[in-house]
Order: structure tokens, then C-alpha cells, then sequence
């Protein structure tokens, strides 16, 4: 079940950041090139689970 972020907050289990564009550019750049992978990717029985 989902808190709300103010107890992520209290439990220390995250922490506020200033927005980085430069980060978040990164990060979708890197998640294009993995849905790039499994897209090429031949979906068989044995490989199946690792794409759940």
C-alpha cells in the first residue's frame, strides 16, 4: 500500500532534492535504450519472465 510522501519523509526512507535537469535527461535517455533493447528483443519461454 502507498503512504503518502510525508511519511517516506519521517522514515528517512527519502529526501527532497532540487529539481536536475541534467539528471532527469540522463535517466530518460537511459530508459529509451533499455525499451529499445527488449523491443528488439525475440520474447521466447524461457526469457518471458525476466520482461514481466
Amino acid at each position: 500500500m502507498l503512504q503518502e510522501f510525508q511519511y517516506y519523509l519521517n522514515e528517512n526512507l527519502v529526501a527532497k532534492k532540487h529539481p536536475n535537469k541534467e539528471e532527469a535527461k540522463s535517466l530518460m535517455n537511459k530508459a529509451i535504450q533499455r525499451l529499445r533493447y527488449v523491443k528488439e528483443q525475440e520474447i521466447t519461454e524461457l526469457n518471458a519472465i525476466i520482461y514481466l
